[in-house]
């Protein structure tokens, strides 16, 4: 309707109208005031509500996209996307429909500016760290919806006058629960500045690639700079996929721990979710050291867990210190193993040969065990209970020897009576203390026959490890050389059908026959490259060499070839001024007989032409 609308005005005015004049834009139930923005597919314009009279943003796709069901389909899910959010931080929508031939997004009007006008102004660390606190909250709201929003850059990051920072642009979103996108596997989508390890390989996503590139937004926010510079597109991703983030500078160091979790390489090494990340974000917030508090926090929570088996063996791993009972640790105790007597076997000795148990190697045993507890770092009051602990075993034991001691006599005179046993005894000690020999011999061989095979398993770890490595980067190049490939059979496409499109415009084949003429070569090149200039410039070679000929024929009084001419040229452009100009003429109106006299004087004119 509105191309008519258009073609028909222009005819008789003059004017030059293009798809997207204000003038002649009619969205039902708004009024257009003018244009705010611009991108690849669609405009943003200022218009008036009628019905409620508040002002709003219309996004208004381009009406030459509007033959392609992709570009539709794309266009309309992004307003569904956004209708379906409700959160503080993410741009409010009104309605979407098609009015008139235009496919538009009515949505909240925002007239704060955007973060990438902030960042070129300067951001303090703390204003940095509030907005990412806002923007992942409004990330948390479109996950929880299944939504990743696949474009998190400064430019899509607008604020409202009251300061409110919201997200917008979800025209690349795609939903994860439906797995419904506009793109399949193994397609790169997204801006390259902030583009995500795996959305520059086309992998699978979810919401950890919002992080990686909102952990990127933060690094802009904090230096003023993008981390990652490149002569390409494909030089930029590449650097997301293989190098290393830059270091924040000293005074920022306290954002490095939380920026290394957002923007790793692997999403399995980045925080598990948008929540998980914006606890990250309050801790370091309220307590500006986040690294130290989560590695304090980590280690209390590990402790507190640990079995009492295990706090045991931990304990004694730790470094030693001054023991605080009269005597140094053994700095080398935490790698120590020490073999303790069977208890049962020493009583059965002291039962059946009636020897006097040693109150003193106890008490002295008892004294090297309460050292190594306390020469570990577990704390007074842990050192207080085991002293306590270990001194009650020890009074126990001098009462048990003080009541051995009462019946001495008697048993001194059982061992005289019997010097044999004691010959007998003393051959058993001497076995026991063999066996023990040769016991603590075969631990010691296992021990190190379990470090070479530690040693082994270890290596043999760095090698499948330096493999893994060695096939990513072979994988990367591979990923790189395809790309590389394709770039160049796009661009040999594009060639080729520009030079089919000059054969057609020297053999006058403009917009016939239909597939073989210089209009359909046009439109071709501008589905691999919207914005190629050359293509966007041949629609008015077509339209001029249209002039051409409808001047030709009117000139020769062939005024229906010349009205035909000029038809087909303004659908081509449909403000061309010479073909408005010359379809004035035509249609102008003279009397008959005028008309006649000036036909037979172009006519005898042709003749000599």
């Amino acid at each position: 309707m509105w191309q008519v609308i258009a073609v028909s005005l222009s005819l008789s005015t003059g004017m030059r109208i293009s798809p997207y004049n204000v003038q002649f834009m009619k969205i039902t139930g708004y009024t257009i005031e003018g244009q705010i923005g611009q991108g690849g597919m669609a405009r943003v314009y200022r218009a008036i509500q009628d019905a409620l009279g508040r002002p709003v943003a219309l996004k208004i796709m381009n009406p030459l996209f509007a033959d392609d069901p992709a570009f539709s389909e794309r266009f309309l899910d992004e307003g569904r996307l956004l209708a379906s959010l409700r959160h503080p931080h993410i741009m409010t929508i009104y309605d979407i429909g098609v009015s008139d031939g235009f496919h538009y997004i009515s949505m909240e009007y925002v007239d704060g500016g955007d973060l990438k006008q902030r960042i070129r102004d300067g951001l303090l660390p703390d204003a940095a760290l509030d907005h990412v606190n806002a923007i992942a909250s409004g990330l948390k709201a479109a996950h929880n919806a299944n939504i990743v929003h696949r474009d998190v850059k400064p430019a899509n990051i607008l604020f409202r006058s009251t300061g409110d920072l919201i997200l917008t642009d979800f025209g690349i979103a795609k939903q994860m629960a439906t797995h419904k996108g506009l793109t399949a596997t193994g397609s790169m989508v997204g801006s390259p500045y902030y583009l995500s390890p795996e959305q520059a390989l086309g992998r699978p996503i979810d919401g950890r690639a919002d992080i990686y590139s909102l952990g990127i937004v933060l690094y802009e926010m904090l230096v003023g700079k993008k981390p990652f510079e490149g002569d390409s597109e494909i030089a930029i991703a590449m650097k997301h996929i293989e190098s290393e983030l830059p270091r924040l500078p000293q005074d920022l160091s306290s954002f490095q721990p939380l920026l290394d979790h957002m923007t790793a390489k692997s999403p399995d090494d980045r925080f598990t979710d948008i929540g998980c990340l914006l606890e990250a974000a309050r801790s370091l917030r309220d307590r500006e050291s986040w690294s130290g508090s989560a590695k304090a926090l980590a280690a209390g929570t590990a402790l507190a867990a640990m079995p009492p088996a295990i706090l045991t063996g931990a304990l004694d791993a730790l470094t030693a210190t001054d023991g605080g009972m009269g005597g140094k640790a053994d700095p080398t105790a935490a790698e120590q193993t020490v073999i303790l007597p069977d208890r049962r076997q020493a009583q059965s000795v002291s039962a059946d040969n009636g020897q006097i148990p040693d109150v003193y190697q106890i008490s002295s045993r008892l004294e090297l065990t309460v050292r190594r507890i306390a020469a570990s770092k577990i704390g007074r009051l842990t050192v207080l209970g085991s002293v306590l602990m270990l001194a009650g075993i020890i009074v126990a034991s001098i009462l048990s020897s003080a009541k051995d001691d009462a019946k001495a006599p008697q048993v001194a005179t059982r061992i005289a009576a019997q010097p044999a046993k004691r010959t007998q005894q003393a051959e058993i000690e001497k076995q026991a203390e063999l066996e023990r020999q040769a016991e603590l011999e075969r631990q010691a061989k296992l021990a190190k026959q379990a470090e070479l095979e530690r040693q082994a398993e270890l290596e043999r770890q760095a090698e499948l490890k330096r493999q893994v490595e060695l096939e990513r980067h072979a994988k990367l190049a591979k990923q790189a050389e395809l790309e590389r490939q394709a770039e160049i059979k796009r661009q040999e496409e594009i060639n080729r059908l520009l030079r089919s499109a000059q054969d057609a415009l020297s053999k006058n084949k403009l917009t016939t026959p239909a597939k073989e003429n210089a209009y359909v070569y046009y439109q071709e090149i501008l589905k691999r490259d919207p914005e190629n200039r050359r293509a966007l410039e041949g629609f008015s070679l077509i339209a001029d060499r249209y002039l051409v000929l409808a001047t030709k024929a009117f000139n020769q009084g062939q005024d229906s070839n010349a009205k035909r001419y000029v038809k087909l040229g303004l659908q081509v452009q449909h403000d061309h001024s010479g073909l408005l100009a010359l379809h004035n003429r035509l249609t102008s109106q003279k009397q008959p007989v005028v008309k006649s006299v000036d036909r037979f004087f172009r006519q005898v004119k042709g003749l000599f032409d």
